[in-house]
């Protein structure tokens, strides 16, 4: 079994990927030079505003868990402040499956 922690980082990993060949994608001299980013604009365009949206609080989650103040993860500002309810859904999973994971070492 890996690490759960291991898990959610290469996860975060794999959607910061994603956002950056999507916003490459949006300029048309960048689909003009490579075109393999018209297949992800024509795709995966759309997406966009919801996956930076939750990569943003899946990775406040993940350094809250890790121990980070949210002072060091972001400083926001007043009109765009993260879903306290969506970062505590996160927490508590990420959470639940660390203590799942310790449960099965130790009992090993």
């Amino acid at each position: 079994m890996i690490y759960p922690l291991l898990v959610q980082k290469n996860l975060l990993k794999e959607k910061a990927l994603q956002i950056r060949k999507i916003k490459l994608s949006l300029k048309q001299k960048n689909r003009i030079k490579d075109p393999t980013l018209e297949k992800i604009y024509n795709d995966e365009a759309w997406m966009l505003p919801s996956l930076r949206f939750n990569y943003r609080h899946q990775h406040i989650a993940y350094c809250e868990v890790r121990g980070r103040t949210r002072e060091q993860i972001e400083k926001p500002r007043a009109d765009n402040l993260p879903k306290e309810k969506l970062i505590q859904e996160y927490k508590s999973k990420l959470i639940a499956e660390v203590k799942k994971y310790n449960e099965i070492i130790h009992s090993s």
